[in-house]
Formats: structure tokens, sequence, C-alpha cells
């Protein structure tokens, strides 16, 4: 088992890696904060580069004695170096500094962004590690995501409360091994198997213990807010409504009668994280991984906007079909809309986004707030139930 002594041995180890990664990366951006931004963000992109995989092979050597520890087997180290990934990710967190008037308040946000960027593309070395290792063992070996701060996000705590189940071919291109910024989880290898059994999650685990009750979490952060056909992210914004609406499931399906069309991942990883420019020599601030995503106050404000019953304020306004007035279909069709389409360039400090999901042509709008990139909203444009106000009545699309 992964005891306490264990874990934050490696916790230690990963922390003095990545604080070295941020005094050098410190020491650049003393050379470069008062360059012009584009300056400086080529030479950024020049020295975080080096830097990322320095550390990360670093942090990936610490996992391999880490997961051969725990598990007896011998580790696999994979290669993440990214260059591309890391780029994006560099010009994305300097955003801050090419806004108009930008001072020191918008280079500190830069440097936040950037160091909490860095850090998280240092610790994919060792996620990836044990990650590929555990895919590549002999059948035994599953992990676990171990939330390990005072607080985590409800996605972290989610894929925790599912206990060891990663690592498999079922699992392969999903959520296991996607982290974000700032994020803490560490990915915790143990031997055993699940068996079936007659409990609430039909099943129960027999193994080594990977360091916390993940089933106390399954109770408490999973099982009241999945639904029959639920991928991670459907009960996730399922959660994040309830919690919104005081703890009442806000009229959501039960999945009853079967998936609705928006119950699928956005990223089905089948496109470039790169988008195609919107026009020649154009560099988009974010790649398909790195986009803005939607929120819960930015669905609400696309549905209250749009809805079937909104009140009519102006000639051109679109209302959604009547039966599109789910919180949680709004949030995955605004995800879903942005990774499938290509942008263009809507105002003097927008994109729009336009694609069809079954039958429903959808356009998402962002924009740039204070340097940082945005979903401002959604709408239908076209499709069977689409409306729009005609003086002051909704007439057919």
């Amino acid at each position: 088992m992964a005891n306490p002594l264990q874990i934050r041995a490696f916790q230690e180890a990963e922390k003095m890696i990545e604080e070295a990664l941020i005094r050098d990366l410190e020491r650049i951006w003393t050379v470069i904060k008062d360059r012009p931004p584009v300056e400086a963000s080529d030479m950024l992109q020049n020295g975080v580069i080096p830097l990322i995989n320095k550390y990360g092979l670093m942090a990936a050597a610490v996992a391999a004695d880490w997961y051969e520890e725990l598990t007896g087997e011998t580790a696999f180290l994979p290669d993440t170096y990214n260059e591309e990934s890391w780029m994006a990710s560099t010009r994305w967190a300097l955003t801050p500094m090419f806004s108009k008037d930008a001072g020191e308040t918008e280079k500190r946000a830069a440097l936040k962004r950037l160091t909490a960027s860095a850090v998280r593309h240092t610790r994919q070395y060792y996620r990836n590690t044990v990650d590929e290792s555990v895919r590549r063992s002999s059948g035994t070996v599953r992990y676990a995501r171990r939330v390990t701060g005072a607080t985590s996000c409800d996605f972290c705590l989610m894929l925790a409360s599912r206990g060891p189940v990663y690592g498999t071919a079922a699992d392969a291109g999903g959520p296991s091994n996607r982290y974000h910024d700032d994020c803490d989880c560490i990915p915790v290898p143990v031997r055993g198997k699940w068996v079936m059994d007659n409990s609430e999650r039909g099943e129960h685990w027999e193994g080594q213990d990977p360091g916390y009750d993940f089933e106390r979490l399954y109770s408490e952060e999973y099982k009241p807010f999945h639904r029959t056909g639920d991928g991670i992210r459907d009960t996730i914004a399922r959660k994040r409504a309830m919690k919104s609406n005081g703890g009442n499931n806000g009229g959501f399906s039960d999945g009853g009668g079967g998936n609705p069309y928006w119950m699928s991942d956005p990223d089905d990883g089948n496109l470039p994280d790169d988008y195609i420019p919107p026009l020649a020599g154009f560099e988009m601030p974010f790649t398909r991984s790195t986009r803005p995503r939607a929120t819960y106050g930015c669905a609400r404000h696309a549905l209250d906007a749009h809805a079937f019953d909104a009140e009519i304020t102006r000639d051109g306004v679109h209302f959604f079909p009547e039966w599109f007035n789910e919180i949680e279909a709004v949030i995955y069709v605004i995800d879903r809309i942005s990774y499938l389409a290509e942008p263009k360039i809507s105002g003097k400090t927008g994109f729009v986004f336009t694609e069809s999901v079954q039958g429903i042509t959808f356009q998402v709008a962002m924009r740039a707030n204070k340097g940082v990139w945005e979903v401002r909203s959604m709408w239908p444009i076209a499709g069977d139930g689409v409306t729009i106000s005609r003086k002051g009545k909704k007439v057919p699309v």
C-alpha cells in the first residue's frame, strides 16, 4: 500500500524539483519582463522549453522509482517532450502583457499563469510515467488519482472518488491523465482487482490501499450526482448545477430515457491541437487543449438570454428549441462547438465558433477580458425548433 510516509516523500521530492524550476523561470523573467511583448514572448518560448524538459525528466525519474517501490514492477519512461504544446501555453500565459496599457498588474498576472503552466507541464512527465507504466504492467496494477491539497475542484474529487480504476484500455484517452493548472493530484499505483458484489458501487477493491478513503468520496462526491449513461463530465456538470441550485436537480433528466445527444466527450482526440488561423499569419492565443471552457455562469447567461420562453428584447435574437432547457446541455455544447469548429474573427477582440450538433447549428463567442480569454455566450442560429425575434414576435428561422 501507499502509506503516508511514502506519499509525503514522493511529494517532497517533486516539490524540490518544482521549486528549482520556478527559480530558473523567475531568473528568465527578470531579464525579459520589461521588453516589448512580442520579443518577451519569443524569448520565453525558447527559454521555457529546455527548463520543462530538464526538470520534467527529473520528475519522471522520481516517479519511476516511486512506481517500482509500490508495485515491484519495472517502470516505463515515456517520451513526454511536447514543444508545440509548451510554446502554445507560454503564448497563452503572456496574453495579459498584450492588453492595452499593460502595466505591473498584467505582468504579475502573466508570470503567475506562466508559472502554473510550466509546473503543470513538468508534472505531466511524472504523471505520464505512472500512467504508461501501469498500462504496460502485468495486468494487476491500476492507479488512483489522490487529491492532496486543502481544497480540490469538483473534477479532481470526482476522479479521486473512482479509486484505483485508471490505467486500462477502457479508460485510454479519457480524463484519467488530464490535469489542470495548479492541480495537486498525484497518481498512486497499486496492485489488486475489482470484484463484483451487491454494494452501492456494484463492486469492491481487493488489493493495496492507495492511501485515502475513496469509498467515502464515492458516496459523497460521485454517487449522488451520477445518472445511468453519464460520462464523467456529465456527472460533474450535474453536481455543479445542483450545488448552484441549492442541492436540487434543477429539473435534469435522470438518464432513464436514454442518453441525451450532448453526452459525449467534447475532446474526442481526433483533431489537431492547433486551430487553423482565421487569417494568414495570425497567431491564435490558445489551442484546443488550452481553449477557454464553459462556466456555469456563462451557460446560465446563454440559457436565460436565448431560452424558448425568454423575453424578446430586439429583432435578430435567436432562441433555443423548447426542449433545449438544461444547463448541463449548454455547458457541453459550448465545449463541443469550440473543440470541433475553427475560429473566425468577430469584431476587434473576439472569436466566434460555428458548428452543428444533432441538427442544431450553434455559435460560441469568446473574447479577452483584461487579457484573459473567456467564453462570453452561445446561441442557436438554425435548426428544427430554433426561432428568431422579428417585430416583437418569434418566428421560425
